[in-house]
């Protein structure tokens, strides 16, 4: 009864004004759960809601509370050094009508306070970063915003657009997918949250409509439900662009040839005779990996990218904001081409942005675990379906039945859906059923299940409630059967539960989706039915929302991982039924989920550190980890760029591994000293008798570490962004999966030196070494300059003698020369606190005096003040024979990446294996 009255109060509105004024009052979370009682009890006293109970009060109080504990991280951000804070100064005196609007809605769909409190932060920092649509003159602005698959990037960006039309944007193109299913469903949202009336029908107050004045117009629609973009429809031949209207016109439109040609062709009679039309203008890419990407030769371009360019190149003042949550292709198009006709293409060279998901997101560690844990009770092992469609069938295969396990992920729906109805969930439902990409054997699917789950429906309908004779009929046996393994159900469970299968079945339609069916659709019907079981392919794997999915039955193998992790509809938001969710799905593939989980997560950590170290986006010199079997990481035609390298590193056998570069940025100087205080802090607790100490008085170590620990601290540690081993995961990720015995136990040590003493602990005080320094160039970062340190002379130097001599210091440790780690019994870890100082550096005008680089030192001397004056340098030891065959570690690297790293990590390291793609030797 208590998820039925839940399920009731949820959408009252009383619920939606409490969340509101808690946002007002709390606009930084938490809110503290006694100003929601005081909130609930004031709206009780007013007497405008006498119908509701004392309790009912009750449960819209624990309503509110549940809502207001889900929360948002900040995404990182990261800006070209041409970004200007524009939105400060203006911001006081835009009207923000329509932003406000939104912000209502959004309370309205049940948004807790918290997250709309970090879609404002992000909406506004994109908005920044999209440039002051007000400043005159000629410029163009090209970024990336990265979320996750179904975790609301369309209602971020449609908060961005919102904020740009309140900002002063005139023209807004939205580009929405390559299917009219997936346009409509845009154009719908579009309608609900910016127009705030719908296309489809004349309706007044529709969504964001509802909170706008009388007579306010949020926007003019170009498009609507029924039609694309049409350039000869009386509509597009009777508007002209306004500068001066404060009414931008937006239009919504399929990545295509014909709707492109259409806008570009529309804009271009717009200039009057002038050389560009001189409006601000602002492109959004949805699925921006898809389609928008040039994969063939920079002189000559795919159709899409083109038209997009050309789009780009009509008017003075231009933004194209991409949007998706596989980037890869994004990342590795050449961010140097440039084309006098078309312009730039379309690389984020202006600013990158990540959108963190919410709490209550259900992403892939909630189904697949991670690479390093795997635990999960919501997947079910697919072994039985390569008999019935293997994974390299082909378009002609006869589809003879349906294996066992689809048979039980039907009723593992019709039970799931008894279940949300027994709570008083009444929601859109939906199965999706994947296990080909042609549309013959889709066909056979559907019509397969079509007739399986007429027999269950049949069933239902026919006997749930008593039997002739009290005898259970067969298929309600098996229900029962499917309710104690999926859900662990009783038999006095089931006995209430059974009461609830009738409305289960109860208009739940069989939907064929593929582009033959959705095409060319005059409606969504095909998409939009409450409660279905939709079977398809391709089409259901981009874009397209499968409202309330709770069951889904995968078995697919394709060949990148951008392209499967869109595939996973699964993901998103599941109130109050993420509990009764399965996905069946084959082992070997789970795999492959967690291994694209974990590359974008590295993506991610390499954003953050590039953040910490005020780097740009053109430094994103992005390295993708390979998948090491066949699993590419997008198609092979968006990787063509800048002739990209894979760079293989191999973690086992008699390896020497350390940090070359040590950034100077004091954020980075910061988190790695927390790192190393924590890391000695777990150590000392996992060994409470033990002394830093080896037993030659040189290095400071404790021996039998457990492995964790490492870990631990290697993901924590922040590299400096072109390292070759410390730079992201996979170090960190091999020493906790890796399942050779002499790996689960290392030593860990901290060199000393002849510099000023350091306490780390009660056990831990040493003097540091000293190191003499070298600055590469400074990078001018929003007026700071910020120098990455080098470690003066070769890789080996940084515990070795050479380097040590010249600092002074005679430091003698055993654990400096590569035969010694062949010998190792277990791995070591060494951590080096550097106090630095600047190399002095010949004068060439003066002959033999020195001199010191005067940013260097004013960098130093900031290094020094912050408290924290070392730099934290590390390096592993790897045990075994130099011969030993170990874990390999290919990586995919982009144009900035590939001429960065050969000046700079690669020269350290000239032994490493530097392959072409194809895996013949770099000359």
């Amino acid at each position: 009864m208590a998820h039925q009255e839940t399920n009731k109060l949820a959408d009252h509105e009383v619920v939606q004004m409490l969340l509101i004024r808690l946002d007002k009052k709390f606009p930084t979370p938490p809110v503290p759960v006694l100003a929601i009682d005081e909130e609930v009890s004031f709206f009780k006293s007013v007497g405008l809601y006498d119908d509701l109970s004392n309790a009912d009060w009750i449960v819209i109080g624990k309503i509110v509370k549940s809502r207001v504990k889900i929360t948002m991280d900040e995404g990182t951000t990261l800006v070209a050094p041409t970004y200007v804070d524009w939105l400060a100064e203006r911001h006081d005196g835009i009207s923000w009508q329509r932003w406000v609007a939104y912000k209502q809605l959004l309370f309205s769909k049940g948004f807790s306070p918290s997250v709309v409190g970090s879609l404002d932060q992000a909406t506004s920092e994109v908005l920044n970063c999209l440039g002051d649509p007000t400043r005159e003159g000629s410029w163009k602005r090209r970024g990336l915003v990265i979320g996750d698959v179904q975790s609301g990037k369309t209602a971020t960006y449609l908060g961005v657009v919102n904020r740009a039309a309140d900002a002063g944007y005139k023209l807004i193109i939205l580009l929405a997918g390559g299917t009219e299913a997936l346009r409509k469903q845009t154009q719908f949202r579009v309608d609900e949250g910016l127009l705030g009336r719908d296309t489809s029908r004349e309706s007044a107050s529709f969504g964001v409509g509802k909170w706008h004045v009388a007579g306010f117009v949020g926007a003019q629609a170009m498009t609507t439900q029924a039609t694309d973009f049409r350039k000869t429809s009386k509509q597009a031949t009777s508007i002209l662009v306004d500068p001066n209207s404060p009414t931008p016109l937006v239009f919504v439109i399929k990545k295509n040839k014909t709707a492109l040609e259409n806008v570009r062709d529309w804009v271009a009679a717009q200039r009057n005779g002038s050389a560009q039309l001189d409006v601000p203008m602002l492109v959004i890419d949805d699925e921006s990996d898809y389609a928008s990407v040039n994969t063939k030769d920079q002189d000559s371009p795919t159709v899409i990218n083109a038209l997009i360019r050309e789009v780009l190149g009509l008017a003075t003042r231009t933004s194209y904001l991409a949007f998706t949550a596989t980037p890869f292709a994004n990342v590795f198009i050449d961010h140097e081409t440039e084309d006098e006709t078309l312009g730039d293409d379309l690389f984020p060279q202006d600013y990158i942005r990540t959108l963190e998901a919410p709490t209550n997101y259900v992403g892939s560690a909630a189904y697949f675990g991670t690479e390093d844990v795997i635990d999960s009770d919501r997947l079910v092992d697919l072994t039985d379906a390569d008999e019935h469609f293997p994974y390299r069938h082909k378009s002609h295969l006869h589809v003879a039945a349906l294996p066992a396990s689809l048979h039980e992920a039907l009723r593992t729906f019709v039970v799931a859906s008894a279940i949300r109805e027994q709570r008083g969930d009444s929601s859109p439902r939906a199965m999706l059923v994947n296990v080909s990409r042609f549309k013959s054997v889709q066909a056979q699917v559907h019509g397969l299940i079509e007739v399986e789950f007429e027999r269950i429906r049949n069933a239902v309908e026919l006997h749930a409630v008593g039997s002739a004779g009290g005898l259970e009929h067969n298929e309600l046996a098996r229900l029962r059967e499917t309710y104690g393994v999926q859900y662990g159900g009783t038999a006095a469970d089931w006995d209430s539960l059974s009461r609830f299968l009738k409305a289960a079945v109860n208009g739940v339609g069989v939907k064929l989706i593929n582009s033959d069916r959705v095409r060319n659709a005059a409606d969504l019907t095909e998409v939009e039915t409450d409660r279905m079981i939709a079977v398809g392919g391709d089409v259901l794997s981009r874009g397209l929302t499968l409202e309330g999915l709770t069951v889904s039955y995968f078995h697919r193998l394709v060949g990148a991982s951008d392209t499967l992790l869109q595939m996973a509809r699964w993901f998103g938001y599941r109130p109050n039924y993420d509990d009764v969710c399965r996905v069946w799905i084959p082992e070997e593939v789970a795999h492959q989920f967690r291994y694209v989980a974990g590359i974008v997560d590295d993506l991610r950590a390499q954003l953050r550190a590039m953040k910490k170290q005020g780097l740009t986006p053109k430094d994103f010199g992005l390295r993708v980890r390979m998948h090491p079997e066949s699993l590419l990481i997008t198609a092979r035609n968006k990787m063509k760029a800048a002739e990209v390298k894979a760079w293989t590193v191999n973690v086992a056998g008699a390896k020497n591994l350390e940090t070359v570069r040590l950034s100077s940025a004091i954020p980075v100087i910061a988190d790695n000293h927390e790192a190393v205080s924590r890391m000695v802090a777990a150590v000392e607790f996992e060994h409470p008798g033990a002394t830093w100490d080896d037993g030659t008085g040189t290095v400071r170590a404790i021996h039998d570490v457990d492995r964790e620990i490492v870990a631990r601290f290697l993901d924590e540690y922040v590299a400096f962004v072109g390292d070759p081993f410390f730079a992201d995961s996979a170090l960190a990720s091999f020493v906790r999966t890796t399942k050779t015995e002499r790996f689960k136990r290392w030593t860990v040590g901290f060199i000393p030196g002849k510099g000023s003493a350091v306490t780390l602990s009660d056990r831990l005080t040493l003097q540091r070494p000293t190191r003499a320094v070298a600055s590469s160039a400074a990078v001018r970062v929003s007026g700071v300059d910020v120098i990455p340190l080098r470690v003066s002379g070769s890789s080996s130097r940084l515990a070795g003698s050479t380097d040590v001599a010249r600092a002074g210091e005679a430091v003698d440790h055993r654990l400096t020369e590569p035969e010694v780690y062949s010998s190792l019994s277990k791995p070591v870890l060494l951590i080096y606190l550097v106090e630095p100082s600047l190399k002095a550096t010949p004068d060439k005008k003066s002959g033999p005096a020195t001199n010191h680089d005067a940013t260097g030192a004013e960098l130093l001397k900031a290094i020094r003040e912050s408290g924290i004056d070392h730099l934290v340098g590390v390096k592993v030891g790897i045990p075994g024979a130099a011969d030993e065959k170990g874990a390999e570690i290919k990586y995919m690297l982009n144009s900035v990446a590939l001429g960065a790293w050969q000046g700079a990590a690669f020269e350290e390291h000239a032994g490493d294996e530097l392959l072409d793609v194809d895996g013949v030797d770099d000359e």
